[in-house]
């Protein structure tokens, strides 16, 4: 998505936020970077006559970039979701988390500042009945950290500063969910009743290596799950 600003022929300061996934498809199916800034330009010329569009893309600032990649199917979307909660993209930020209310489960997760990003973890396939298990990162980008990345104005939109953008926020995520069995117990093994429901599974787990299956109650099930 773009955020930018343009001037009117009476020289007033007017802004256009757009979101090239919905103009290319009904369904919000996500759209390239060089497929959005076609799309954007596109939706400018349709404003020929109303505002007065400057040629050189670079005058054109970005105020806000917001980027977004789904990953489908997923296994275990309440994991994601757990492993989203311990990221730290924004420091000394606790993250904002939704819950459905009967449930509990979590629905997104959310660390935003007010002066740098925002990052939001959610399932998308329930907010939008698909059909496929379907986990969403949006970064969306304030003009420090796009500064910082090269990205001033619509003209320096490329890949490769777009994913360094997204990563840079996406990054304590991506090395959660790239951490190693070693790593899980060592956390793990630091707290007691994480070490516990460990244990209490892995017990489970013995008993149904040697051939014998045990029932389990919704609260075993839970903890289970857990482990």
């Amino acid at each position: 998505g773009f955020s930018t600003g343009i001037s009117t022929k009476n020289g007033q300061l007017g802004w256009v936020e757009f979101n090239p996934s919905k103009v290319a498809s009904k369904d919000g199916k996500l759209v390239g970077i060089t497929r959005s800034v076609e799309l954007l330009l596109e939706a400018l010329q349709q404003t020929h006559g109303l505002y007065e569009i400057q040629s050189d893309l670079s005058e054109f600032a970005i105020h806000r970039l917001d980027l977004t990649v789904d990953f489908a199917p997923v296994a275990d979307m309440q994991y994601l979701l757990d492993l989203a909660t311990k990221a730290s993209p924004c420091r000394a930020v606790s993250p904002a988390i939704r819950q459905h209310p009967r449930t509990g489960e979590k629905e997104s997760v959310t660390h935003a500042t007010r002066s740098t990003s925002c990052v939001i973890c959610y399932d998308k396939s329930k907010k939008e009945n698909y059909k496929t298990p379907t986990f969403r990162i949006e970064v969306q980008a304030k003009r420090d950290d796009l500064r910082e990345m090269g990205l001033s104005s619509i003209a320096d939109i490329c890949e490769e500063k777009a994913r360094n953008v997204f990563n840079k926020r996406a990054q304590p995520f991506i090395d959660l969910c790239m951490s190693t069995p070693k790593t899980w117990i060592d956390e793990i093994i630091t707290s007691k009743e994480d070490k516990n429901t460990f244990i209490y599974s892995a017990g489970f787990e013995y008993v149904e290596i040697n051939g014998r299956k045990l029932a389990m109650t919704p609260h075993q099930r839970r903890k289970y799950r857990k482990f």
